[in-house]
């Protein structure tokens, strides 16, 4: 079996299109409720990514992504509910 690549923008565009499927069935218009649903899918794939990579690993790269969204998200809410449409 060949390992096959995907670039950072493949990936990225994939997991935009996954997060849009998996939230469009609830239909939430309420933004505390999407971020609750959105917080279980990440916490879900943070457990796989630590069963693949181990606990170490994966709690640096979240450490990092929580670093990455202090310094370049906005302080204030935008709105998710525009862009999934």
């Amino acid at each position: 079996m060949s390992e096959q690549t995907i670039t950072q923008d493949e990936a990225e565009n994939m997991a935009a299109l996954v997060v849009c499927e998996y939230l469009r069935p609830f239909q939430l218009t309420d933004t505390s409720q999407i971020s609750g649903c959105l917080v279980i899918l990440v916490a879900q794939a943070a457990v796989v990514m630590a069963q693949a990579e181990g606990g170490e690993t994966t709690a640096k790269r979240l450490r990092g992504i929580i670093a990455y969204i202090r310094e370049n998200m906005p302080r204030t809410p935008d709105n998710p509910i525009v862009r999934m449409q």
